[in-house]
């Protein structure tokens, strides 16, 4: 009621809260009648399929059969898997079968056939697509899905496949199997153009590669040279990662993160260079520093990032918390030259930490306090005594291993 009143105060003075409700009511739905027809228009098949039934509903069969004949040529030129178009043909048999369309009498008995066809095949794609996400889910939540992915397994080896089948089959086969020829023959579908772009299934698709390929690499199975990087290049030309067009500063510096934990420095840099104008943010070149400075951590060279993690212009608080993280952990690696502006940036770090601890999740705040103490405890515990297994949640828990590992201050590393 809040903003009825402020409406009626700006715009309505003389009206009743009453009438300015039901105005606003009325231009709402209006909005979203413009929403649904904008979202309707925007899909590849909804449209054409909503005429058939509108005029099937009227009765007018001759346009009927010209949307069909539209929809089947769509399909058929597209070369491409298709989720959209394997679900849009059951979908207008569908709709065919029950009308009285002289395209039904005109197939007869042939027409259910392809409908129970086109429908079962339908399903068994979007059954591996859910026994995909269960091997996925379940091992993120710890949720046991074997009863569900057994039956559903069962089920679908009774319906022959559609055409094109082996790209989805890559995909659950990847996800069972977490080998590098099962990634490498995912990636091969996807840049030999056997999916269809701008689909649900095309983003989930290049999901599953990009985070499969940065696991096996944390596991020791690196893939061929440049491999995640080209992945992530091609995700970005075909929209995956957008957001209304623009990338997201958090996606964007996910995406940093996990290149510059698998590909070479100057590759990143490049990298950087040519997307950040592409992130949705108002200071870009913020944005680009705090993406350099996560580039120069990952590979160790800690005193350049102080120049980029300085600065206090950042504009999301995730940049903000992530910039003093770089700030301190490159005063700790100079803490012995720097002791008190090492001292200065540890202690203004946890103090923001526990001050903004309501602006992140509980897991955030513990991982960012355990790295203090990690940095902490570092000096002034026997390096023995050090049992990272002890911090539940860490930040750059694989980095904090490897300083324990050296024992003693690494020797500075520059550029060349």
């Amino acid at each position: 009621m809040q903003e009825v009143a402020f409406v009626r105060d700006r715009i309505f003075s003389g009206s009743t809260i009453k009438a300015v409700s039901n105005y606003m009511s009325t231009l709402m739905g209006w909005l979203e009648e413009w929403i649904m027809l904008e979202q309707i228009l925007s899909e590849k098949h909804t449209g054409d399929l909503t005429l058939i039934k509108w005029y099937n509903c009227k009765g007018i069969f001759q346009q009927t059969n010209k949307v069909v004949d539209r929809i089947k040529k769509r399909i058929e030129l597209n070369d491409a898997f298709s989720l959209e178009d394997i679900k849009a043909k059951a979908k207008m048999l569908d709709m065919l079968y029950y009308s009285n369309s002289t395209i039904k009498d005109e197939l007869g008995g042939v027409l259910l056939d392809d409908l129970v066809t086109a429908y079962a095949q339908s399903q068994k794609v979007q059954s591996y697509l859910y026994l995909t996400e269960m091997l996925s889910w379940g091992k993120i939540k710890g949720y046991d899905y074997t009863e569900q992915i057994t039956r559903l397994e069962s089920m679908s080896n009774l319906i022959p496949s559609p055409p094109k089948f082996e790209v989805t089959e890559s995909m659950y086969d990847m996800k069972k199997q977490m080998t590098r020829e099962s990634v490498e023959a995912m990636a091969s579908h996807l840049f030999n153009g056997k999916i269809s772009p701008h689909e649900t299934f095309h983003t989930l698709y290049c999901l599953y590669i990009s985070l499969a390929a940065v696991d096996l690499s944390n596991k020791g199975q690196p893939l061929p040279e440049d491999f995640v990087l080209a992945i992530n290049e091609y995700c970005l030309r075909t929209g995956v990662f957008d957001e209304d067009g623009k990338l997201s500063t958090l996606t964007f510096h996910n995406l940093v993160m996990r290149l510059s934990a698998t590909t070479d420095f100057e590759k990143v840099d490049d990298f950087i260079s040519r997307w950040y104008t592409k992130v949705n943010t108002k200071n870009h070149e913020a944005t680009k520093a705090l993406a350099e400075a996560q580039n120069l951590f990952y590979h160790g060279f800690y005193e350049e990032m102080i120049s980029k993690t300085w600065r206090s212009d950042f504009e999301f608080f995730h940049q903000k918390n992530m910039a003093m993280c770089f700030h301190c952990i490159a005063f700790f690696m100079k803490r012995h030259e720097e002791p008190e502006l090492y001292k200065t940036a540890i202690t203004s770090f946890a103090a923001s930490i526990k001050r903004n601890r309501g602006k992140m999740s509980e897991k955030v705040n513990s991982s960012y306090l355990n790295l203090v103490d990690f940095m902490l405890s570092y000096d002034n515990e026997k390096i023995d005594t050090i049992d990272l297994g002890n911090y539940k949640n860490l930040i750059f828990r694989r980095w904090c291993g490897q300083v324990l590992e050296k024992r003693r201050v690494p020797p500075k590393r520059t550029r060349r």
